[in-house]
């Protein structure tokens, strides 16, 4: 894609891992519903283990159908999708009992990885303070015109929600 769409993102940051010390590694965004969660899972948890856990995880659904349709996932199921894979990424990051009752082949240095979602619908926003623990805007808007709007009506009142559903973040 024209857009620094990075395929590899886990593969790149265990070599950043390698080579560094200190940094906190992050991916942008992984396209959670293209490939299998276990997958997208174990590639976390190495990547934390080489950075000996400096590992934030950056998800989301991406927005292309062409993405999809490379990868032979119907793009019409990318939201049942990213619910499915990202409660069986969140048990594996937190050393939880996987849904598939496979053990994983090596846990996270954290428990858990940070994971943060990257939106730009109103959906996507809600999954983020439903599922994740942070949320990055990716919708390539104008900033300067649009990010205080975008804060005020869709991010601000679902993390609030959220805080009042759980207090001191019970439920990330």
């Amino acid at each position: 894609m024209d857009d620094g769409f990075c395929p590899p993102p886990l593969t790149t940051l265990a070599a950043f891992a390698r080579e560094t010390k200190r940094i906190r590694l992050g991916t942008g965004i992984i396209q959670v519903p293209t490939m299998h969660p276990r997958r997208h899972l174990e590639e976390a948890c190495i990547v934390d283990q080489m950075s000996n856990g400096r590992l934030t995880l950056g998800v989301g659904m991406g927005g292309h159908e062409l993405e999809y349709r490379a990868f032979g996932v119907p793009y019409k199921e990318c939201g049942k999708l990213m619910d499915q894979y990202l409660t069986f990424i969140k048990k594996g990051l937190a050393g939880e009992p996987l849904p598939d009752g496979m053990a994983l082949a090596g846990p996270p240095v954290q428990r858990p990885i940070p994971i943060i979602g990257g939106t730009k619908s109103l959906a996507g926003t809600e999954r983020s303070a439903r599922i994740t623990d942070g949320n990055i805007a990716t919708n390539h808007m104008d900033h300067e015109e649009q990010l205080a709007k975008f804060w005020k009506e869709w991010l601000s009142p679902r993390w609030r929600s959220m805080d009042a559903r759980c207090p001191n973040s019970s439920c990330l």
